[in-house]
């Protein structure tokens, strides 16, 4: 039996808690949140003590902690648990400054924590086939990847330009939020030395200057003209109420039609997108040069795909292209294509393909066996990859290309310097 503290009753928190439904081995004995319907509704759900505040919490009250509060609070809770010796999921990103990242990192190896970070992209039983395809050497010596997140027209509108990562001084920049992961999938291909770092992208589209001249000055969707023809208006992305994203909205009352009005009426998820004080980039492309492997990395928001995301790698001897349906391998000496589908992966379009439950099933056996091994990144490549992301962020502001090797070191001086 595995026991567990979850620390962040939202989406993420209820996600990875939900595995308790289905592996009698993971027991949830207490829940830390703010939000007083959550927390009543997260304890009575799972038998879980509920507290209001994380620090409540002062002695080893369980094996382990899933540490999914808001993205800004990352830091302080992780050094906080890890000095009581709990080993820790965190939600993904590790923290949203790079000091921080490398307090998490010594605090992780100070206390001999076991640790995982939420890149559940490492989890799809698609991208596990495609590691496995470039280890036995299938497509021969990797020589580039294109790698696409298609991020989602309302998806992107919901989370980044209305909801809680919709501005960088509260949260952290979209590289990171939205696809820290990514970059963390592509560097595990890789497996390779990374020498350079170039980047380019911008908030294109969720402005003040986009805003159609039907809508007028209306700062509400409610309120708007062009509310049933908008395609983010909030009348149409928030149904069925009873889903995902109109559950993110809700956050402290039953979730019904008369509630999501008054949350509509009141927050920002009712707002015009054109009208938010967002400023996190809608459209990003990332370059990256491997000692042996050149890497194009896209996030878009401008998609039909809702995070559907597309991979094609280059090799000496073929190529892979995954379409987020099915793997296609085509080798260039036979000729001859083989395509691998979802029903022989058993693969699964509920959370991220898989991965989440992937994710939190490796955390909870690692845990019971004390096996940091199960779980596939430690603490070190977790913090390399995520140096990448703010290299890749900083890059983007200084229109300069990096040279990684440099940029780590130097930066990782000055951090032993503060």
């Amino acid at each position: 039996m595995v026991t567990v503290v979850l620390v962040g009753a939202g989406q993420r928190g209820n996600i990875y808690s939900s595995y308790a439904a289905i592996n009698p081995q993971m027991k949830l004995v207490a829940v830390a949140e703010p939000n007083d319907y959550r927390r009543e509704t997260f304890s009575k759900k799972y038998g879980a003590k509920g507290f209001k505040d994380y620090k409540e919490i002062n002695t080893k009250i369980a094996d382990c902690v899933l540490i999914c509060c808001q993205d800004a609070l990352h830091t302080e809770c992780l050094l906080h648990f890890a000095s009581l010796k709990y080993d820790i999921l965190l939600e993904k990103p590790m923290a949203t400054t790079p000091k921080d990242c490398l307090l998490i990192h010594d605090s992780i190896v100070k206390n001999s924590c076991l640790f995982a970070v939420g890149h559940v992209l490492r989890y799809t039983k698609f991208n596990y086939k495609i590691k496995q395809l470039i280890r036995e050497g299938t497509i021969g010596k990797v020589v580039n990847i294109q790698h696409l997140e298609p991020v989602g027209n309302w998806h992107f509108a919901h989370s980044y330009v209305r909801g809680n990562w919709h501005k960088t001084k509260d949260s952290c920049f979209s590289l990171m939020t939205k696809s820290c992961h990514d970059i963390d999938l592509i560097n595990w291909f890789c497996n390779s030395e990374l020498q350079y770092v170039s980047s380019f992208g911008s908030l294109n589209y969720f402005n003040k200057q986009n805003k159609p001249r039907e809508a007028g000055l209306v700062l509400r969707c409610a309120d708007c003209k062009i509310n049933d023809t908008c395609p983010y208006s909030a009348k149409k992305i928030y149904q069925p109420v009873n889903e995902w994203p109109t559950t993110a909205v809700i956050v402290d009352d039953l979730i019904d039609v008369e509630n999501l009005e008054r949350a509509l009426d009141k927050t920002d998820y009712g707002k015009c997108v054109y009208e938010c004080d967002n400023d996190v980039v809608d459209n990003q492309v990332v370059n990256l040069q491997f000692k042996d492997i050149t890497v194009s990395f896209t996030m878009i928001a401008h998609t039909q795909d809702i995070c559907k995301r597309k991979t094609r790698i280059f090799g000496t001897d073929g190529e892979i292209d995954f379409n987020g349906n099915d793997i296609k391998v085509y080798n260039f000496t036979t000729g001859k294509q083989t395509i691998i589908t979802r029903e022989e992966l058993n693969f699964t379009e509920e959370g991220h393909g898989g991965g989440d439950i992937g994710l939190i099933s490796d955390f909870i056996k690692a845990v019971d066996k004390k096996d940091q091994e199960i779980i596939r990144a430690g603490v070190q490549e977790t913090l390399d990859s995520h140096l990448i992301v703010f290299c890749a962020e900083e890059a983007r502001l200084l229109n300069k290309v990096i040279d990684f090797q440099e940029w780590k070191k130097q930066f990782q001086i000055k951090i032993v310097s503060d």
